[in-house]
Parts: C-alpha cells; sequence; structure tokens
C-alpha cells in the first residue's frame, strides 16, 4: 500500500486540491491539511464521526454518515478533472455525495439507488450519466467538467469508472467553490484519495493513466 502524491497525476501542475488518507501529513484525528495548500491554512474539518480505518489494506476515511468540510475555498474553472479513490457505502438509502461544492453536487449517486451522476443545484437537479455503480468494491472515479463559461452549470461531465468512459451528466460545477467531501446525512462510504484539478485539455487517455496511479496506492 503506497500513498498517493501530485508527482503521480497527470498534468499535475493544475491541482487546486488533494487529500490522501494514507499520508503521513494527514494524522489520525484533527483537521486534515490540504497537500496543494502552500501553507497549512487550508484545512479539511472533520464533521461527525469521520474517522481514519483500513478497508482492505487500504488507508482510508470512514464516511459512512459524516464528511469533511472545508472553510478555505478553491474555485472549479469552467473546465476541471475531479477524482476519488473510494468504496461506495453499501446501502441504497438515501443520497451518497461524493463532493459538494458551495452549490452544486459535483459526484453523486441518487438517492435510493446506484445510478451516478451529478446534481446541479443551478439548474435541473440530479443529472444521470446512465451508469449504475457497484458498491462495496474499490473503484476510482474521474469526472471531466466541460463548460459553456467560467460560472457555468450548461455543459458536459464526462464520468470515468476504472479509467473507462461509463457515461456523461448534461450539467457542470463550473464556477463553485470546494466545500464538502461527503454531506450531512449523504455519507458516500470510504474514501482514499480525492482531488481537483483545473484543466482544459484532459484526455480520455490521461483518464486511464490517472486510474492506474490511483490504484497503485492500493
Amino acid at each position: 500500500m503506497g500513498t498517493f502524491v501530485g508527482s503521480k497525476i497527470v498534468k499535475s501542475g493544475s491541482l487546486i486540491s488533494l487529500i490522501d488518507a494514507a499520508n503521513p501529513k494527514h494524522a489520525t484525528s484533527g483537521n486534515i491539511n490540504d497537500l496543494i495548500s502552500n501553507n497549512d491554512t487550508f484545512d479539511w474539518a472533520r464533521q461527525g464521526t469521520v474517522s481514519n480505518t483500513v478497508q482492505d489494506g487500504v488507508a482510508c476515511w470512514n464516511m459512512d454518515t459524516s464528511y469533511l468540510q472545508t472553510t478555505t475555498r478553491r474555485t472549479l474553472a469552467q473546465n476541471y478533472v475531479c477524482f476519488y479513490l473510494w468504496k461506495p457505502r453499501v446501502t441504497n438509502s438515501g443520497w451518497r455525495t461524493v463532493h459538494r461544492g458551495n452549490s452544486d453536487h459535483w459526484g453523486i449517486i441518487q438517492s435510493g439507488g446506484i445510478s451516478l451522476g451529478m446534481y446541479s443545484n443551478r439548474s435541473g437537479g440530479f443529472r444521470d450519466s446512465g451508469y449504475d455503480i457497484t458498491a462495496n468494491v474499490w473503484q476510482t472515479w474521474i469526472i471531466v467538467g466541460t463548460g459553456t463559461s467560467s460560472t457555468s452549470n450548461t455543459g458536459t461531465s464526462r464520468h470515468y469508472v476504472n479509467g473507462v468512459d461509463v457515461g456523461t451528466s448534461d450539467r457542470v460545477a463550473s464556477g463553485t467553490n470546494t466545500y464538502r467531501i461527503g454531506y450531512s446525512g449523504q455519507g458516500p462510504g470510504k474514501i482514499a484519495v480525492a482531488g481537483v484539478l483545473n484543466d482544459t485539455t484532459f484526455t480520455a487517455e490521461d483518464a486511464k493513466n490517472l486510474h492506474y496511479n490511483l490504484f497503485l496506492r492500493v
């Protein structure tokens, strides 16, 4: 089991946020320092019962019923990439929010089901990708947002699971700010890595490479 680091990310110079439960900077208690911050003031504060744990040999945070929150915001550009190494919560009750901005939910599983997509609070509610998740297994999820402007809710969110393009949602979260990983009452499950980069040239090949590098950590 390894630590996922920024140098393993395609176009890592565009990173705006990265946390990794295996990184020694992430203590077993207290706030979680964002690895991309120039100092230690950009923290993710534990809300509720977030705890460090190991699942199937993978260091992660247990977020079945709780979430992380930051007060120091970073903004998604017109074109962005969100990526996660996670093991979804088994029960399908309620929503499972992996990442939420100050408005839209960047990555979410539909309430009471297994449909993967995003939720546009600004326009149209849940936007299905057409893909159903497999729960209780470690997987990567990469979301490539392509907005029509720097503050768009219009555009597309293309979803890659384990490096494979599985579908597209017809909304984006451009212009929203980092806010919560997980969400109150909408725990996603176990999260090992969560990251965001602003990038205009991210390709399907980049998604395959990023998936591979994420799984090198397992």
